[in-house]
């Protein structure tokens, strides 16, 4: 059993030297790498954080078009995405790794959408968490509330300038 954590963001500058680098800053070497037909998977790490990364560059089909656009809380017209930032971590873990998986996923999610300097969706098994525009993350409530009772995660969080999304459409 795994839980499925996704960042999509539109037209990206994201790719495998990048995502390899932000991974190496937080001290996560990839050793398995595979290829996929629109990008690649990492699935063996040291120290082992039991989790596999993927990332999809999907066809740009035009803005509309039901493969790259999702209905989203954030905003009043669905969201146009283009590439697929995928982490799916394993549910059968010790309370430490649990703690690490989250850490790294985290991490590496801020700073990637932060780099990428795109609007970004986050989503957990589906469900809308935050959402990257003009340098802010704007955070769903109820996540925000989670990621506040986690010390580890809120520390990571407040490294970027959050907002609890008030439930008005950005656009």
């Amino acid at each position: 059993m795994s839980i499925s954590y996704s960042l999509k963001l539109a037209n990206s500058n994201i790719d495998e030297i990048l995502i390899k680098k932000v991974l190496r800053d937080l001290s996560i070497e990839s050793i398995g790498i595979g290829k996929l037909s629109l990008g690649f998977e990492l699935f063996e790490f040291e120290p082992d954080i039991k989790m596999m990364v993927s990332f999809i560059k999907k066809p740009d089909y035009p803005e509309g078009h039901p493969a790259n656009n999702l209905e989203t809380m954030f905003l009043s017209k669905d969201f146009y995405h283009n590439d697929l930032l995928s982490y799916t971590l394993d549910k059968f873990v010790s309370d430490e790794e649990w703690l690490i998986q989250r850490e790294f996923m985290y991490s590496s999610v801020m700073e990637l959408a932060m780099i990428s300097n795109r609007e970004a969706l986050f989503r957990i098994n589906g469900d809308d968490r935050f959402f990257l525009k003009d340098g802010i993350f704007y955070l769903e409530e109820s996540f925000h509330e989670y990621i506040e009772s986690q010390p580890p995660f809120k520390t990571i969080f407040e490294k970027y300038h959050c907002k609890v999304f008030d439930g008005n459409h950005l656009y």
